[in-house]
């Protein structure tokens, strides 16, 4: 009896290793010197928007294991070169990224602080930029960047612009993470903002038990409610259709709370509806139009992936801690105790998202609301999962 549990327990561990191989991939390369072709040891590889990454070895070969499979933008970094970029579907279980050859960086004139009015106009500039890029909420009071002055910013029509050569070092001790952000591209206006980039984190050091608690409690509250959560939880009710029988009546009653079918959204208090225009853009009455989420999402190309699909605008009420029962059945939801109301308009047909919130075009959706006030203050890294209890 005791050979059989034991060969019993290593069949079980074996098809466990499987699965678990079967749903992560690696991925292996090599980064050299552009010009010299010489190996860079040392280099960075960061997937990004995640914690995980690893450095180069003296011959400038690097591997990365068991990492989520999906699209990811892969950073290649080193102090003395400019990072790069590449993008890539990591679909199989071994991924050769080939050779990434960097540019080693133009010798840079030590730094010079301005004075007086330059001086004042940066500090505008920079203060600005803060409250657009980091944001205005609780995390943002206990968000900082290290080294301000490496970042250049220039006006035009109305506009503040920003750019910086290295990533932007960022402590947010409200979450408790210490963020290296490789910006793209930054644009903020009276009228609306608009940055793009890579995010990699590192937690940080934990001084007592109490710094571990105050932070997984504000990971949790920041993701609650968040466009992330919305796409997470609008990808796992999605799923819930597609396990639906052929025979499944769809249809929604107009006047009724929820959409069949859309019960798992609903529980988990969102509300999606059509809308035509935005209520501050028409003078005509906006009306809340309630939509499936039959026609929003559709298979992407590997199982991690979706196309979402929206014409016009899709409104996202979010109730906080919503329960069934505590609400009529003809209840207007924008009436509810602590809603919160969002938008969301495509740049074109569709855009593709992973089943965990990620979106690859950045500039591909616009968000309006309780989602356009988020900021860099409020993101957690791709592995975050959240905790329900």
């Amino acid at each position: 009896m005791k050979r059989v549990v034991s060969y019993s327990t290593l069949v079980f561990l074996i098809i466990l290793l499987n699965d678990i191989a079967a749903s992560t991939a690696c991925i292996h390369g090599r980064v050299i010197d552009k010009t010299t072709k010489q190996p860079i040891p040392n280099a960075n590889i960061y997937l990004a928007n995640t914690s995980i990454g690893t450095i180069t070895n003296s011959e400038g070969y690097f591997e990365l294991k068991k990492i989520p499979k999906g699209t990811f933008d892969i950073i290649f970094s080193h102090v003395s070169y400019y990072y790069q970029k590449e993008r890539r579907l990591l679909n199989h279980m071994y991924n050769d990224i080939g050779t990434i050859e960097l540019s080693t960086k133009a010798y840079q004139l030590p730094m010079v602080l301005v004075e007086g009015e330059e001086e004042s106009l940066w500090n505008d500039q920079y203060e600005y930029f803060i409250e657009e890029f980091i944001g205005e909420n609780e995390n943002a009071d206990s968000t900082y960047i290290v080294d301000p002055y490496k970042i250049d910013f220039w006006e035009n029509d109305g506009k503040l612009f920003a750019s910086c050569d290295d990533p932007i070092e960022i402590i947010n001790k409200s979450l408790g993470y210490r963020i290296k952000y490789f910006l793209d591209y930054f644009e903020a206006s009276s009228e609306y903002t608009k940055f793009s980039g890579n995010s990699v984190f590192t937690p940080l050091s934990s001084n007592s038990k109490m710094d571990s608690v105050k932070w997984l409690g504000n990971r949790d509250e920041t993701y609650f409610g968040s466009f992330r959560h919305f796409i997470t939880v609008l990808n796992e009710s999605y799923s819930t259709y597609l396990a639906l029988p052929e025979s499944y009546n769809y249809s929604f009653n107009i006047d009724s709370l929820s959409t069949k079918g859309d019960s798992f959204l609903n529980s988990n208090g969102f509300f999606i509806y059509k809308v035509f225009a935005l209520p501050w853009e028409s003078p005509r009455l906006i009306v809340d139009e309630p939509i499936s989420i039959k026609g929003l999402l559709s298979r992407g190309k590997i199982e991690t992936e979706r196309y979402l699909n929206i014409s016009n605008y899709l409104r996202i009420y979010f109730i906080p801690n919503y329960n069934e029962e505590d609400y009529p059945f003809n209840f207007n939801i924008k009436n509810a105790r602590g809603v919160q109301s969002s938008f969301i308009e495509l740049a074109q047909d569709s855009i593709m998202i992973d089943i965990l919130g990620r979106y690859y075009d950045k500039f591909g959706i616009h968000t309006y609301g309780k989602f356009g006030r988020e900021r860099i203050s409020n993101m957690l890294p791709y592995e975050y999962v959240y905790n329900s209890k």
